[in-house]
């Protein structure tokens, strides 16, 4: 079997270029991307092999429906088909930011060449945005679009650059490989190709010679030379650049190997794995990242937006000094996109037991006894009808089962603990990221902060509370509005999630008080009007319902009645007021609610 020629790049960066110069060579077969995440463009990118090796891996074992993304996972028999079905020539194709995991990446990468195509990071930043907005990615004329230049979205930019060239050149030194740096702009000049065949001869250890007719190369898409005449926003974004050191380089480094790239990369925007800062804030930012379509496997009642967000923690923030807490694992997917991320993080060597997760694993209530009935014990036909069930299930039922199939890839990562968390006392082992969506009740809430906050790691602790933007729990927030001068809120609201990073260390007097949640009625009342004031306006009628409860819990019944009433002239206007507030409020705040949004609904 021949070596492959693997290139390692990012969109915008000239790649689909590089490659139609690679296709000169008779020796090599070059397929583009052979891990996109669209299975539409891997066909097309095969161009007509894709059938040939799905029949092959169909009677290697791999499951028909699942195929397409099974095979990213472990590429090593598709590669192996693929390097058969081409016999004496040398495949290459090239991968981006998260299409591989990290041990895909790295099963691709050993035994094989490899070369990292860099092209400036401004002009490659400012073709992308043309591309997202005008939808055109190849073959298209650029040269009147504009796009305005947004500082976070260039830096995270940068930064997803960083992380993958940074990860792939780690696993090439972990493989003894020594990678071949060559820059975009070297492309276009006289006698690359030339070059560029005694460059591959060299990587790939055979003879290698050009196609006696050229084929056709892409035109270039935009002729532009200065940057700032591709945006909207010049000076903002020449600000920006100076700010960053790159006003005169626009990242064109005098690097000239990619071990010296990846440190002025890092130079730039920083370590990879370190930084929460640059993860979406928003719920739509978080959707539309690219992360590996896997971590969505698993079900459970956290949504994509926050597996994306788990995932993405465990990637950058995740520092090998501690540990992760998952506490309220229900059905694993919390779990699983942690894992996930650890396995993506190459700066995290031992994986294994990183993952504590904690819950009773029994079904507690028809609420969910119905989720685990539905999603995992029951038939339902193409059309989503109801068919049958595989297994009666009821109160009082485990179903651990569910959370070490769904895990089972992970298995090694994680530490499962069954039972009461009450009867659990931590071990005092520093904790880099805390997940709390186990604190149905004040006690639970009480004895986490007790066992669990004081190992949270200051400066670099990440707490998650997931039941913040539920109505059900007022002391969650009574307690973290109290605790606002320690912590600060990276993620105000992911779907149910609101995230916190710990500051600095907790004063012994604040730890008492809120180990106790030792606060008088007044002052609950006032923490939890002061967190609603804080919160974006689009938090704020959750939150309010949530006001609500905390009066009723302390006995405030006029207060409450008066609140629904002021409630009602707030939001009455909302076409879908009352399909929405009704439930949510009738759930918080019970027959006292019932009765008042009775009287006012008729008014």
């Amino acid at each position: 079997m021949q070596k492959s020629l693997v290139i390692i790049s990012f969109p915008r960066s000239g790649s689909t270029y590089f490659c139609s110069l690679l296709k000169q060579i008779r020796e090599l077969q070059v397929y583009l991307e052979l891990f996109h995440f669209d299975k539409e463009v891997v066909v097309q990118h095969m161009e007509g092999d894709w059938s040939r090796v799905e029949s092959r891996l169909l009677e290697r074992g791999y499951s028909g429906e699942r195929l397409f993304p099974d095979y990213k996972e472990d590429p090593t028999i598709f590669l192996e088909e693929l390097n058969r079905l081409n016999k004496e020539k040398s495949i290459s194709y090239k991968v981006f930011p998260s299409h591989l995991s990290q041990s895909a990446l790295e099963k691709c990468i050993a035994g094989n060449a490899v070369i990292f195509l860099y092209r400036n990071i401004v002009d490659s930043y400012i073709s992308r945005e043309i591309a997202k907005r005008t939808g055109m990615y190849a073959n298209h004329d650029s040269s009147n679009e504009k796009i305005t230049f947004d500082r976070n979205e260039f830096l995270s930019f940068g930064r997803e650059v960083t992380t993958h060239f940074e990860t792939a050149a780690l696993l090439c030194d972990r493989n003894d490989i020594k990678p071949k740096l060559i820059k975009f702009n070297e492309t276009l000049k006289d006698g690359f190709l030339a070059s560029l065949v005694d460059g591959a001869q060299g990587l790939l250890a055979r003879p290698l010679r050009l196609q006696e007719k050229a084929s056709v190369l892409p035109v270039r898409q935009d002729r532009r030379e200065n940057p700032a005449d591709k945006v909207h926003n010049p000076e903002e974004m020449l600000a920006v650049l100076a700010e960053l050191g790159l006003l005169e380089t626009l990242g064109d480094f005098a690097s000239g190997d990619v071990e010296s790239l990846v440190s002025e990369l890092r130079a730039i925007f920083g370590s990879s794995y370190r930084d929460i800062d640059l993860i979406p804030r928003t719920e739509s930012g978080l959707r539309a990242f690219p992360v590996p379509r896997h971590i969505f496997l698993p079900r459970g009642m956290i949504t994509t937006a926050e597996q994306t967000l788990f995932y993405l923690l465990a990637k950058y923030c995740f520092e090998d000094v501690g540990v992760i807490v998952d506490a309220g694992a229900f059905c694993g997917a919390s779990a699983y996109a942690f894992c996930a991320g650890l396995e993506d993080n190459p700066n995290i060597f031992v994986k294994s037991r990183r993952v504590y997760s904690y819950d009773l694993f029994t079904v507690g209530n028809d609420y969910t006894r119905d989720y685990i009935q539905n999603n995992f014990y029951s038939h339902f036909d193409g059309q989503g009808r109801f068919v049958s069930k595989k297994v009666e299930i009821n109160p009082g039922d485990s179903f651990q089962e569910v959370f070490e199939f769904q895990t089972r890839r992970y298995h090694d990562y994680i530490i499962c603990n069954v039972g009461s968390i009450l009867d659990q006392p931590w071990s005092g082992k520093a904790i880099e990221i805390l997940f709390v969506d186990i604190a149905k009740t004040l006690e639970i809430q009480k004895h986490l902060f007790q066992n669990f906050l004081p190992a949270l790691i200051p400066g670099r602790g990440i707490l998650i509370q997931q039941d913040f933007h539920h109505p059900y729990h007022p002391y969650i927030h009574v307690a973290m509005e109290f605790l606002g001068p320690y912590f600060e809120i990276t993620h105000s609201k992911v779907s149910g999630s609101r995230v916190y990073r710990l500051k600095e260390e907790l004063p012994i007097n604040v730890m008492t008080k809120v180990f106790n949640h030792d606060f008088a009625v007044t002052e609950s009342l006032d923490l939890m009007r002061r967190c609603i004031l804080n919160s974006d306006e689009s938090e704020q009628p959750l939150l309010r319902i949530c006001e609500l409860r905390l009066m009723v819990e302390c006995g405030r019944h006029e207060e409450a009645r008066a609140a629904i009433g002021e409630y009602v002239v707030d939001y009455a206007r909302r076409a879908d007021f009352w399909p929405w507030l009704v439930p949510e409020m009738k759930k918080a705040v019970g027959e006292l609610a019932i009765r008042e949004l009775q009287d006012l609904q008729k008014t």
